[in-house]
């Protein structure tokens, strides 16, 4: 077997190489979420980046899949913090436009190493979602959809003001139909997310919840929630609804 002499200096720490054939080779993604899974817990952006945060105004946009949550961002007309993912696109879905959708898992570990990530999670299905800097505006608002077991990485990072606002569907039956219409494959995996979503939700007292049953109407809820013009009567209605719906997923 030939050898390669290999100079330490210059080569990239995290490349991984073959001892049985000298190659040097690319970090797959069992590795890197195995990696990444292990730095989650103590992950910090670098100081930079929490600097950006602290001008920042986060309207969060929360609810189980399927709930019409990236919907609702596209017409709020808020800047859309866009996410990268590793899991697949979905048949509604462009990447580069809904979100940016990862599998060059070296340069995305060199980027968590670096603190350029505003937050991140791996998924019960295993996949990486999280938010890079740049994808957050300068100052001002932004919006994105978060799941709520995320939520304590976003609550650490010192934003500005951080406003929940969780969507519910307007009964159990039209959700489902709603997820049915997605050709979502991983349901079990799904629901298990959901029973957590509103489970989470409903055991806060700094969630605002809406109905989206009309777009046109949940946005006017959006923006009226970020002005605190939101009806009181209105918030506790549609509590009540997501109530509901978390009776029919125990």
């Amino acid at each position: 077997m030939d050898c390669i002499a290999i100079d330490l200096d210059i080569v990239w720490p995290r490349v991984t190489i073959s001892v049985l054939d000298g190659t040097i080779g690319e970090m797959d993604k069992a590795t890197f979420i195995q990696k990444a899974r292990e730095l989650e817990p103590e992950y910090v952006p670098n100081p930079a980046v929490l600097q950006q945060l602290s001008g920042l105004t986060l309207v969060a946009i929360i609810g189980a899949t399927g709930v019409g949550k990236s919907t609702l961002i596209a017409a709020s007309g808020i800047h859309y913090v866009r996410s990268d993912m590793t899991r697949t696109l979905r048949d509604s879905e462009q990447d580069g436009v809904d979100i940016n959708q990862r599998s060059d898992y070296d340069k995305l570990w060199e980027e968590l190493d670096n603190g350029l990530f505003v937050q991140f999670l791996i998924s019960h299905t295993g996949e990486f979602y999280g938010t890079r800097a740049e994808s957050y505006p300068v100052s001002g608002v932004c919006t994105m959809p978060i799941v709520t077991s995320a939520f304590q990485a976003f609550e650490q990072q010192g934003f500005g003001k951080i406003i929940k606002i969780y969507v519910v569907p307007p009964s159990y039956d039209v959700w489902q139909q709603r997820i049915a219409s997605h050709g979502i494959t991983d349901i079990d995996n799904r629901m298990v997310e959901a029973r957590e979503s509103f489970a989470n939700a409903l055991k806060a007292d700094d969630y605002n919840f809406i109905i989206n049953d009309d777009v046109n109407l949940a946005v006017q809820d959006i923006h009226d929630i970020i002005s605190g013009t939101y009806p009181a009567d209105k918030a506790k209605q549609s509590e009540r609804v997501a109530t509901e719906i978390a009776t029919c997923l125990v």
